[in-house]
């Protein structure tokens, strides 16, 4: 084949392999050509190019020509039986129900398609086809490698399909009425005429020679004749009416529109509708909030989403009213309480337009919670501008945070909520253990926020709320707040519940924080070495208050921070951490006293 460069890689791929392709229409497997011509030769660069320029699925044709047979799995019932028979490491490709599994074709002898091996699963060989990667299923799916070829290599046929196979037909299909119990063959006749119609329809099978063969598989497995004629018409039947009936369904839904929209000329800039909290909250896209356990973050994000429903300002900054969804996750049943204690502190109703609920989503293995969460929120509050999922780590279902598929998924699905929703995604987070390297996890969070929001508070005293990132606006902006604790209502034995709600404040001073990269990895390997070896500090001159930070040694982070810097030998890393210690001491992001150590941040 000719370079393949300016092909798109949907096509450029398959073709790499040696594979014959053909199109299909878009979100769907009807062939838009004459395709069994290509079971013989391969289309020409010009015809691919031409292809490629449509909006349409591929077709790879398997069988000798392009040297693969595909097992097609189409549930998950499906999967887990061929993975019961035996299932090499082969390519496989993720499809809209299933799986497609790939072989290397034997050469030697004809594979032919064969329907409904056991319930699930069908083989496509000499004469078939199969959707190609990167087309997209019916549902939206896109047909992805799960096992690519190049890290796996093509396995041979098992046992356990090759004895399923025979001439034409297929020896499964022939097993499948030899097998059949007395009483139940005209029943096992009437499936299998209907699966293979249904092949004939796609043209993945020759009609009219598949139905003789049909007739001599059934008297080979002891049927009358004159019983078989009438029971393979009936079956072929309704396979044809449930394909027709299949075709007429899709023809009222609308072409799709245009992937791209291009704006060109005279362009505008937007003026007005940018913002939910001007300077803060952008209407659309993703923001995270982040913060240590215990900060405040979630009260500051409560505040922030109930001001938001009732329309009032923050922080002097101006709000637009909209209804607000907030997936408590992490608050549990006394979440209601923190709603109860802001409507007492400032006088005024929960707004109408706030609601929350406590369940888990799985934003990460699958769609559908966040399905689910969209089709409620248009059902139920349109209009809707902001979601808050609290917290990620709830909501993840169990998935590693600092993965990039992991984190990437619950990226991409959270994307999706707001831009189906035309509404702000705003992520509730943590800190990792070194709060001077913000949100933990991967990066992929932090490249796809357009706010991103840091939360400090130090225990009984206020807290910071800091724009630590505004694609659309300006980051940098610092505001303070404070918690207090509000008379939520009496127990159960007549003892007062209160809760606490964050209030306005002046912003606290900013900490000091290491500077460059040495400093940085001297303060990593001390907040490490606190970790596994700090203790409280002792009463003195000298000291805070007795127990209230945790010490360590100097001259024995020295030694552990030696190892971590890079220097030509021992002696002078221990200097270099002496001279950064120094450094930071001068910054007041450590403090020293009688031999220990400690932080100031």
């Amino acid at each position: 084949m000719d370079d393949l460069s300016t092909l798109p890689n949907i096509w450029a791929a398959p073709v790499s392999q040696g594979w014959s392709v053909f199109p299909l229409q878009a979100r769907g497997k009807r062939p838009l050509c004459e395709w069994k011509k290509f079971q013989v030769e391969r289309a020409s660069l010009e015809q691919l190019r031409e292809w490629a320029a449509r909006e349409s699925n591929i077709g790879i044709v398997t069988g000798r020509i392009s040297k693969i047979v595909v097992l097609d799995l189409d549930s998950d019932a499906a999967i887990g039986e061929a993975k019961r028979l035996g299932l090499p490491h082969t390519p496989t490709v993720r499809t809209g129900k299933g799986r497609h599994v790939y072989f290397r074709h034997p050469g030697s002898f004809d594979v032919p398609n064969a329907a409904g091996i056991f319930p699930g699963a069908d083989i496509r060989g000499d004469g078939g086809y199969v959707v190609g990667p990167g087309s997209v299923h019916e549902n939206g799916k896109v047909y992805t490698w799960a096992l690519p070829p190049g890290l796996y290599d093509f396995a041979p046929l098992p046992e356990w399909m090759l004895d399923r196979f025979q001439p034409g037909i297929g020896r499964v299909q022939a097993d499948r009425l030899k097998n059949a119990p007395p009483g139940t063959r005209n029943d096992t006749l009437n499936r299998v005429a209907f699966d293979t119609a249904r092949m004939a329809a796609h043209g993945e099978v020759d009609g009219p020679d598949a139905r003789r063969r049909l007739v001599e598989a059934a008297m080979d497995a002891g049927l009358d004749r004159h019983e078989i004629l009438p029971t393979l018409k009936s079956g072929w039947k309704a396979a044809t009416a449930a394909e027709i009936a299949k075709s007429i369904s899709r023809r009222p839904h609308p072409k799709p529109p245009p992937r791209f929209e291009w704006v060109s000329g005279s362009i505008r800039p937007v003026l007005s509708g940018n913002w939910i909290i001007k300077g803060l909250l952008p209407k659309e896209g993703m923001g995270v909030v982040y913060g240590r356990p215990g900060c405040g973050k979630s009260l500051v994000v409560l505040d922030i989403s109930l001001r938001t429903a009732a329309g009032m300002a923050w922080r002097g900054l101006k709000t637009k009213t909209c209804p607000v969804s907030y997936i408590a996750s992490e608050g549990g049943g006394v979440f209601a309480n923190r709603v109860v204690s802001w409507c007492a502190e400032y006088g005024a109703p929960c707004p109408p337009g706030f609601r929350f609920s406590t369940a888990m989503l799985n934003l990460r293995s699958d769609e559908t919670d966040a399905l689910a969460l969209i089709q409620d929120v248009r059902t139920h509050q349109p209009g809707c501008g902001l979601v808050v999922v609290d917290t990620l780590s709830r909501n993840i279902a169990g998935g590693n945070e600092n993965a990039a598929e992991d984190m990437g998924a619950f990226v991409n699905l959270c994307d999706r909520i707001s831009k189906e929703l035309g509404c702000l995604v705003l992520i509730v987070h943590h800190t990792g253990k070194d709060e001077a390297r913000g949100a933990r996890g991967h990066s992929l969070l932090l490249g796809a926020v357009s706010t991103e929001i840091e939360i400090t508070r130090k225990q009984g005293e206020p807290g910071a709320i800091k724009v630590t990132k505004q694609r659309d606006g300006a980051d940098g902006a610092e505001y303070g707040f404070t918690l207090k604790a509000t008379t939520v209502g009496l127990d159960e034995d007549g003892d007062i519940v209160t809760c606490a709600v964050a209030i306005d404040a002046d912003a606290p001073k900013g900490r000091p924080r290491p500077q460059g990269k040495v400093q940085h990895i001297v303060y990593d390997a001390f907040s490490q070495f606190v970790l596994d070896h700090g203790a409280p500090n002792p009463a003195g001159t000298g000291f805070p208050d007795a127990g209230r930070v945790r010490v360590v040694d100097f001259e024995a982070f020295v030694q552990f921070g030696a190892g971590r810097v890079m220097a030509a030998s021992p002696s002078e890393a221990k200097k270099v951490v002496r001279r950064t210690i120094a450094a930071l001491l001068e910054r007041r992001v450590l403090a020293m006293n009688g031999g220990k150590l400690w932080s100031l941040s």
